[in-house]
Formats: structure tokens, C-alpha cells, sequence
């Protein structure tokens, strides 16, 4: 549960997607951005989707919000924001990959 003051952001959001109940009380954010770095110094929206790199990553939202949705739930927060950045979610966003029930 995020209250109407809470956030969850970056890793924070591993461990929200895990819950087995998740809700967002309007007002609370949810936070997304890409991972960095490979041994190669790129982020992860800066690498194909198919690079072994995603795998641990993928696994576990494939666990958490099943196979489809965890890969699409995925690449949209590595792609919502840089790793240096932040991209804070809407309702229809969390609704639509299932974040929220």
C-alpha cells in the first residue's frame, strides 16, 4: 500500500510489485526509470530488448505480474525515464499493467 503521501520508487518498485495486494491511495506516486549500467557503461534502455542483461530483471516481473504483462510492465519503466531521471506514473498506467488491483 502507498498512502496519499507515500512513494515507491526505482527498486522500491520490486518490491511493491511483489505484494500479493497493491494499491495506490490517490495522491501516492509511483516512480520508474531505467537501470545502469552493463560492463559496457550502457543503460538498460540503451540495449536491445533480447540482451542477456534484462534477464534477472525479467524474470521477475514475468514472476510477479505474469509473462506478458511483466515483459511489457518491464521495458515500459526502463523506457518511462533515464537512469538518472524519474517518471512517476498515472492510475491508468498502474491499472493497465496490473500494478494496482
Amino acid at each position: 500500500m502507498i498512502p496519499s503521501n507515500g512513494i515507491a520508487q526505482s527498486g522500491g518498485i520490486d518490491i511493491f510489485a511483489s505484494g500479493s495486494i497493491r494499491a495506490v491511495e490517490e495522491g501516492g506516486q509511483v516512480g520508474v526509470h531505467s537501470w545502469c549500467c552493463t560492463d559496457e557503461g550502457l543503460a538498460a534502455n540503451e540495449i536491445s530488448e533480447d540482451d542477456p542483461a534484462h534477464g534477472v530483471q525479467l524474470t521477475y516481473f514475468r514472476e510477479m505480474l505474469g509473462d506478458q504483462l511483466g515483459e511489457e510492465f518491464y521495458f515500459f519503466t526502463i523506457n518511462a525515464a533515464d537512469f538518472d531521471d524519474m517518471y512517476f506514473m498515472t492510475q491508468e498506467e498502474l491499472a493497465r499493467f496490473l500494478v494496482t488491483e
